[in-house]
């Protein structure tokens, strides 16, 4: 990957995410379903698909993160995975 870097939002306040709805045809609406109190971002760096499968299901167990390809160039990433 050549960017290999994966941000992972988390507020330990409330729960992250989307709400999915059907509007009156049918179609799928996506909205954001976020009231962030307090936040913190963490970059991962994730070299490989083993270490994007891992950090995905780490996030994905928790109610409280989400994740963005969002990077911070100033910001020296978190080696490793959650």
């Amino acid at each position: 990957m050549t960017n290999a870097i994966i941000t992972v939002i988390r507020d330990p306040g409330n729960q992250l995410g989307k709400r999915f709805d059907l509007d009156e045809n049918g179609k799928i609406v996506k909205s954001p379903a976020v009231q962030v109190s307090f936040a913190e971002a963490i970059q991962h760096h994730v070299p490989d698909i083993a270490a994007m499968e891992k950090l995905l299901s780490n996030v994905a167990e928790d109610t409280h993160a989400a994740i963005t390809n969002s990077v911070f160039p100033r910001v020296t990433p978190r080696m490793g995975s959650m």
